[in-house]
């Protein structure tokens, strides 16, 4: 099975949110920084792989896919769409990656080349979520992004030396100086293979989590969640029953067995729910395979 707590050779991003900000103390800045790190692997016995033997050291090649709900709906089939695009770092670097337009560090003036003031953003391509739209046009940010490790031909390869993060931005609807960050899910080659090798040769270059060409991903998730409901500021207030705010949960779920740009059926989900008072509760939902589902 997949550790997520180890550098895998394969990123899954699962959240992600469009569009810029402005702030005070940072000028333009996005709503979504994509962070990617690269370290040089190790080998199963815990010593470091010497990477200076690899092809192309100390170039890292990464191909990014990403993957937009299914524009039939959230309940009927429907097509999820993607699209790739390649960035490069090098062993030990790290990426600042953003879908946005901001400014030229010299002259200011928008550019999709070079990013806010310090100039230490990537550009890469937004989802083409918006493209293809679903019947009620207002999912663009349901899409997922998904980045592995390739060598110069495109290939995918081993090299489990991944690690990444995001942090999203709520946008001006909201308090622009709160901010939510979550650490990307790495998953590992498989153990058959050595750093470097490929994948996917036998399978035309797809990403297979059967175990064998990538680690195997759980398809059951156990966890706590916040209930959401009011908030209140003392306890007279509760008493009086004046709330001061509102908690809002959100369960974010992602399929990774998408047929992109194909036709995707249901996929049927199950939920057991304990509640406060220990009671069991189960339900089930039917979100499209390709998007992540989000429950409030």
């Amino acid at each position: 099975m997949n550790d997520s707590e180890r550098p895998g050779s394969v990123l899954v991003f699962p959240k992600y949110r469009n569009g810029t900000q402005t702030l005070t103390d940072q000028g333009v800045v996005p709503n979504t920084e994509f962070e990617i790190s690269v370290k040089c692997p190790t080998n199963p016995d815990g010593t470091p792989v010497d990477c200076t033997t690899l092809p192309d050291f100390p170039n890292v090649h990464l191909k990014g896919h990403w993957v937009c709900a299914g524009d039939g709906g959230p309940e009927q089939p429907g097509i999820c769409h993607e699209s790739d695009f390649e960035v490069q770092t090098t062993v030990n670097g790290t990426l600042y990656l953003t879908t946005e337009p901001l400014a030229d560090p010299v002259t200011g003036l928008p550019t999709n080349g070079v990013n806010q003031a310090n100039g230490i953003f990537t550009k890469i391509p937004r989802p083409p979520c918006e493209d293809f739209p679903e019947p009620d046009f207002g999912r663009p940010n349901e899409a997922y992004l998904i980045v592995w490790v390739t060598d110069a031909g495109l290939n995918p390869i081993k090299f489990d030396g991944l690690v990444g993060d995001a942090l999203l931005r709520l946008g001006p609807l909201f308090n622009s100086n709160v901010t939510e960050t979550y650490n990307a899910l790495p998953i590992q080659a498989g153990d058959f293979f050595g750093t470097g090798e490929q994948t996917a040769a036998d399978i035309g270059g797809a990403l297979a989590f059967d175990g064998s060409h990538y680690k195997q991903v759980t398809g059951t998730i156990i966890g706590t969640i916040r209930y959401p409901g009011r908030t209140f500021a003392t306890a007279a207030a509760k008493v009086a029953n004046t709330s001061t705010g509102r908690i809002r949960t959100k369960l974010s779920l992602l399929t990774l067995d998408v047929l992109s740009n194909r036709v995707n059926e249901v996929t049927f989900v199950d939920f057991d729910f304990f509640n406060e008072a220990e009671v069991h509760h189960s339900a089930a939902t039917t979100p499209e395979i390709g998007p992540r589902l989000t429950r409030s």
